[in-house]
């Protein structure tokens, strides 16, 4: 699978931070939390990222991805 340079950010920063909102992602990044919610749509829907409590963290999926 091929992804941007932002969705490899976006994956490391949730490895590294563990379960994270999207404005704790965005505020680790430097951009908008609204960057960072249209991003995170389109990442749960490829299956590398699940929301659980309001925060997102990485499926086994996105930890594959990133490695």
């Amino acid at each position: 699978m091929s992804m941007d340079d932002f969705t490899i950010k976006v994956l490391k920063v949730i490895k590294k931070r563990g379960p994270s909102s999207c404005k704790e992602i965005a505020n680790d990044i430097g951009v908008s939390a609204q960057k960072v919610a249209a991003k995170m749509r389109y990442i749960v829907k490829l299956g590398l990222v699940e929301k659980k409590n309001g925060k997102y963290e990485l499926s086994k999926a996105g930890e594959s991805a990133i490695e």
